[in-house]
């Protein structure tokens, strides 16, 4: 995909203007200290969605405006989270392993019928990040997301 189908604005790339936005919701099933390490398990679900007039809001913040627009694509998913508690800035590092349990294909941007993803399929999202200096949302990261294959 290029930018343009992406993002709603040449210039301003970040949630105000991502027309693909996700939501989740999990539980944490461990913690684990090892040294200066935090180690966090969860499992959860995922929604993705797909709005062409984007408006997430991580300033107020509101979670809600994550999940505005249609739902294209959910997932269940387990993750582990790495950092160290020690480090004032908090980098982490999460490893999510996800299945895709419904989607729907949609019509983006420029016309194209998308499907992002196929029932069944795996996924893998790496992500890095560190917590929030302004201390509004738990932390901001990026990532990157691989297709594994099929069950």
């Amino acid at each position: 995909m290029t930018d343009s189908q992406i993002f709603a604005s040449s210039t301003v790339k970040d949630e105000t203007t991502a027309r693909y936005t996700f939501y989740n919701d999990s539980v944490r099933l461990s913690l684990t200290v090892h040294g200066n390490l935090r180690i966090v398990t969860r499992q959860g679900t995922t929604t993705v969605y797909y709005n062409e007039n984007p408006a997430g809001d991580l300033t107020t913040p509101n979670p809600d405006s994550f999940r505005s627009g249609i739902p294209i694509m959910k997932t269940t998913w387990r993750h582990q989270v790495i950092f160290d508690a020690t480090d004032a800035v908090q980098y982490f590092f999460v490893n999510f392993f996800h299945k895709v349990t419904w989607s729907d294909r949609f019509t983006a941007v420029e016309g194209n019928s998308v499907r992002l993803a196929s029932p069944g399929q795996r996924l893998r999202t790496s992500l890095v990040g560190s917590k929030d200096p302004a201390g509004l949302v738990d932390g901001k990261f990026a990532g990157v997301v691989t297709k594994l294959g099929t069950e």
